[in-house]
């Protein structure tokens, strides 16, 4: 006899699942995020620079979106009893808070202090 659970497919697909769906929406907010700054550098006197800094700064400020809709998540799915659902989303924002944390610091090595 197998002690093997029948549904440990479906929670590798939810956790999966979980995962693809905090990746892509801190895509879509990173764009965002990038042509935001853009914009704000293009339009006003900030010293965020042309190039790679939107992007950086874009990349880099996922983390403040993220809290606004991971913490919300996650506490649905515990509600909801969506135990592998809510460790995709963990895995998630983790690997995006290390990408963006990342990018945090490659984006302060680039800005020189002003004399």
């Amino acid at each position: 006899m197998s002690n093997r659970n029948p549904n440990s497919n479906n929670n590798w697909f939810a956790i999966i699942g979980g995962i693809l769906l905090v990746l892509s929406t801190n895509f879509i907010l990173s764009i965002l995020g990038m042509y935001l700054f853009a914009f704000i550098a293009d339009n006003s006197d900030l010293p965020l620079g042309t190039g790679y800094y939107p992007l950086a700064l874009g990349i880099s400020a996922v983390w403040l979106y993220q809290l606004l809709y991971v913490i919300p998540l996650i506490l649905s799915c515990k509600k909801q009893r969506k135990f592998s659902l809510m460790k995709g989303v963990i895995i998630g924002a983790v690997i995006t808070g290390l990408v963006a944390g990342f990018c945090f610091v490659e984006y302060l090595s680039y800005i020189k202090p002003s004399k």
